[in-house]
């Protein structure tokens, strides 16, 4: 799927229509091309500085709140990104938030672990293997930790 900067600038409607889209594009296609496409997608988004608190899952919006606010901050990207996953992967991937301390940016913030092997939202825009990053895991967050969200 084609993604770029313009569906940041529509309505929410329009945000989440797309969303749904890429969730349908991807249904069925292989793990790899899955993860690629979501990280792609959530790599446009807008950035600012802070807009979840990363350390109260309790707190997290719903990925239609997130969609509607339309920023995003590192935490929330990651936030977004497993959403994605969640809904489009089937069941027998494992797909976790993890807080880390992240030393190679000398940021706190979130990241999408895939089957313990890969890892989202670490370096902006780069899917990396979980060896390639350097961070002190703080806290793991399933989406069983999230069921007061209905995803």
């Amino acid at each position: 799927m084609e993604h770029n900067l313009t569906v940041w600038y529509g309505t929410t409607t329009e945000k989440i229509l797309s969303w749904r889209q890429l969730r349908q594009e991807l249904a069925g296609k292989p793990q790899d091309e899955i993860v690629k496409s979501i990280n792609d997608w959530w790599t446009y988004s807008f950035w600012v500085k802070k807009t979840i608190d990363p350390y109260n899952h309790s707190s997290w919006p719903t990925p239609w709140e997130l969609l509607e606010r339309g920023e995003f901050c590192r935490s929330a990207i990651a936030l977004g990104q497993a959403y994605t996953l969640w809904l489009t992967l089937e069941s027998n991937a494992e797909i976790e938030l993890w807080l880390i301390n992240n030393f190679s940016e000398n940021d706190i913030h979130l990241v999408v672990v895939i089957d313990q092997t890969h890892v989202l939202n670490y370096t902006m825009g780069q899917a990396l293997t979980i060896d390639k990053c350097n961070f002190e895991l703080l806290s793991k967050i399933t989406k069983l930790d999230l069921a007061h969200i209905k995803i």
